[in-house]
C-alpha cells in the first residue's frame, strides 16, 4: 500500500523546483560542474591501458662476464642476438660452472658472426632490460610481469573492477542514509587518497590492495553526482540528462 505522506513530499518537491526554476542556467551549470569529477573516474577506468602496458623486453644476459672473461672475448651487445638467434624475451644461456663453456664455439661464431650452434643450455630470465621509450615506467617494468608472469598484470584489471562492484553495492545505501553530498565526499577522497597511494606501491601485493581500494572509491562519484543531478531537476527533464 503506498505511503500518502510520501507521494504528498514527491509532489512539494515537484512544486518547489518548479518555483525556483524546472531547468535554466543554474542547472546547467551545475551539470557541468560536477561533470568535472567524473574526468577522475574515467582516467581510472581506462588507465590499466597505460599501467599494464608490457614493452619490448630483453634478457639480461648474466653469463656475458663470465663468458667474456673465460674466452677473452670483448662483449658487445650484438652478440646477444646470436644467443638465440634473436634478442631472447624470455630465456638466456646458462653455464652452471665455467668449465663447461666451450671457447672454440664463441670465438669461431662471434668471427663469423653466425647464430650460435650448437646451442649452450637455457634457462628463463629472472631478470630483463625494458625499452623506455614509449613508457618511462609501468607495473610489468616495476614489477616484472612478464613471461611467466605475464598473468599478473591482467588481474590488476580484475581487481580494479572488483572494487568498482563492491563500491556501487554500497554506496547507494550510503547515500540514502547519509546524503548525497556525504558520500560524494567519501567518494572523493577515497579515491584520491588511494589512487595517490598506488603510485607509491614498493610490491605488486601492495599495489593490487591499493588499486582496488581505489576502485571501491572512485566510481561511486559518478552514480552518486548523477542521482543528485537528476534530483534537482523537473521529473519532465531528467530524461535529457
Amino acid at each position: 500500500m503506498e505511503n500518502p505522506g510520501s507521494n504528498r513530499e514527491v509532489s512539494d518537491v515537484e512544486l518547489a523546483l518548479e518555483d525556483v526554476g524546472h531547468c535554466g542556467l543554474y542547472h546547467v551549470w551545475l551539470i557541468l560542474l560536477m561533470a568535472l569529477p567524473n574526468i577522475l573516474v574515467g582516467a581510472h577506468m581506462g588507465s590499466s591501458v597505460f599501467l599494464a602496458m608490457i614493452p619490448t623486453h630483453y634478457c639480461i644476459t648474466e653469463q656475458a662476464d663470465k663468458i667474456s672473461n673465460v674466452c677473452n672475448i670483448t662483449w658487445v651487445e650484438e652478440y646477444n642476438e646470436m644467443i638465440l638467434g634473436e634478442k631472447s624475451s624470455c630465456n638466456m644461456i646458462y653455464y652452471s660452472n665455467t668449465s663447461t663453456i666451450d671457447c672454440s664455439i664463441w670465438q669461431q661464431n662471434i668471427q663469423n658472426q653466425t647464430i650460435l650452434t650448437p646451442m649452450p643450455e637455457t634457462r628463463t630470465c629472472d631478470a630483463w632490460v625494458f625499452d623506455h621509450s614509449v613508457m618511462k615506467t609501468t607495473i610489468a617494468t616495476e614489477f616484472g610481469l612478464v613471461c611467466g608472469n605475464i598473468w599478473a598484470s591482467y588481474v590488476t584489471q580484475s581487481i580494479f573492477m572488483a572494487g568498482v562492484l563492491v563500491g556501487n553495492i554500497f554506496i547507494g545505501l550510503t547515500s540514502d542514509r547519509f546524503g548525497r553530498r556525504v558520500a560524494f565526499l567519501v567518494s572523493a577522497v577515497g579515491s584520491v587518497t588511494f589512487g595517490i597511494a598506488t603510485a607509491f606501491a614498493d610490491s605488486f601485493v601492495t599495489f593490487c590492495i591499493l588499486n582496488g581500494l581505489t576502485g571501491i572509491f572512485v566510481y561511486c562519484m559518478f552514480p552518486v553526482l548523477f542521482t543528485l543531478v537528476s534530483e534537482l531537476v523537473v521529473a519532465r527533464y531528467r530524461a535529457a540528462l
